[in-house]
This record gives structure tokens, C-alpha cells and sequence, in this order.
């Protein structure tokens, strides 16, 4: 494949082609889904206290919530920092 043959630039070319190559066939690939309204200090630890905080309010839980309230408000402005 690679020569002294050939212009150097071919080379590199093919050598860059057989690395991609072995790429992606060895690192997987993931999808990730990416709304507009997604905030970058939102993390996944954030969003599972947010859903949590609604499960309880949802069962009147006032305290629980509050609790969780006041702790994703402080979290958020540690992300944010």
C-alpha cells in the first residue's frame, strides 16, 4: 500500500484513510439527542433531582420538595460556576 513510489502525500492519505479505518471499526459510536432548550449546567445528577422533586410534589410531599428544591438551586449555581 504505502511506497517510496508514490508522492508523499498519497502516503499520508493512506495512511490516514487505514487509521480511520481501524477506528471505526474499534471505538464505539453513540448518539446523543441535543434539544435546543438544553442548558450546558444542566447536568445528568441535576435532571435526576429535578425529577425526583416533581415525584414528590406529586405525592405532597411539601418538605421533600422544598428540600430538593433549595439543594438543585445551589447545584445549578455550582455547575454554572
Amino acid at each position: 500500500m504505502i511506497n517510496d513510489e508514490q508522492p508523499i502525500n498519497r502516503n499520508v492519505d493512506i495512511f490516514n484513510d487505514y487509521i480511520n479505518f481501524c477506528a471505526d471499526l474499534c471505538i464505539p459510536q453513540v448518539t446523543v439527542k441535543q434539544y435546543a432548550s438544553n442548558k450546558p449546567y444542566i447536568t445528568k445528577d441535576i435532571m435526576i433531582l429535578i425529577h425526583e422533586k416533581y415525584e414528590y410534589f406529586k405525592a405532597g410531599d411539601l418538605k421533600t420538595y422544598n428540600t430538593l428544591r433549595h439543594k438543585i438551586r445551589r447545584d445549578i449555581i455550582k455547575s454554572k460556576k
